[in-house]
Order: C-alpha cells, then sequence, then structure tokens
C-alpha cells in the first residue's frame, strides 16, 4: 500500500444571489486560505462552487477518485445546504467529510439540538426560545 497517496480533493462551497455580502467575502477568503494550505502540503485540491444543482456539479467528477471536503452551509432553502450536498454526496457514492445528512439536518436549528440533549439527559447551560427579545431575562450564566 502507497501511503504516500494522497487522492484529489473536491472543496465544495456555497453562496448565490440570496447570499450577503459578507457571506461571500468570508466564504471565498476561507476557500482561498484552505485551498493554499492543502497545496503547500502536497495535495491536488479543486475548488467548486455550488449555487445551483449540487447534483450538477457533481457530474464531472468520478466518486471512487474524489475525497470530498464538504465546506458548504446556507439555509435549508438553498441548493448548497450542507445537508443536501451530504445527501448528493452520499447518494453518489462520494467519500466526504462531514456529518451525515440526518445530523447535518437535526442539528441546524439550535432550539431542536437543545431539545434533544435535553430528552437525553445531557446537561446544558439553561436555555428558551425566544419570540420577543424585550421579555427575555436571563438569572445565571452562560446562557444560550
Amino acid at each position: 500500500m502507497n501511503v504516500d497517496f494522497k487522492p484529489p480533493i473536491l472543496l465544495l462551497y456555497g453562496h448565490d444571489h440570496t447570499s450577503q455580502d459578507f457571506e461571500v467575502t468570508s466564504t471565498v477568503a476561507l476557500i482561498e486560505s484552505v485551498t493554499a494550505a492543502l497545496r503547500e502540503r502536497g495535495w491536488h485540491v479543486q475548488p467548486v462552487l455550488v449555487d445551483r444543482d449540487v447534483y450538477g456539479v457533481l457530474d464531472g467528477f468520478a466518486p471512487p477518485d474524489w475525497l470530498v471536503f464538504n465546506v458548504c452551509e446556507g439555509s435549508p432553502h438553498q441548493p448548497f445546504y450542507y445537508a443536501t450536498v451530504s445527501k448528493a454526496l452520499g447518494e453518489r457514492g462520494f467519500t466526504f467529510t462531514g456529518s451525515d445528512t440526518a445530523s447535518l439536518d437535526e442539528t441546524q436549528l439550535k432550539w431542536v439540538m437543545k431539545r434533544k440533549l435535553d430528552e437525553s439527559h445531557v446537561p446544558t447551560p439553561a436555555w428558551a426560545v425566544c419570540e420577543d427579545p424585550a421579555t427575555l431575562r436571563f438569572s445565571a450564566f452562560p446562557a444560550i
């Protein structure tokens, strides 16, 4: 086995016309930084923007040949939502970083995750769902 073999890395990231300027700027800076760092260490990296159709973006890449870094974020209504990308990667048979689709979907909303932790008796700081910030009062910290 060749331990020096480094598969090429497909670095998926996303933004679209609904993204805020600061989101685009910070995402592009992150991708440039990650790409440079990996290339300096001898990896072949192909950054790829997902802005509409993740399945179409993946068409040009053979799953056995690529390791995918899923750096996509977004909201559940955007094509580059990280759980949507994870689902597409899994369906196509890619090896990829990060959590599976169900885990990403379930942890998207902090209050849902906090409720799951409470139900499993995992100790966490006190929390509340707040509809109106003016009515919220904290008596203990840290507070989420």
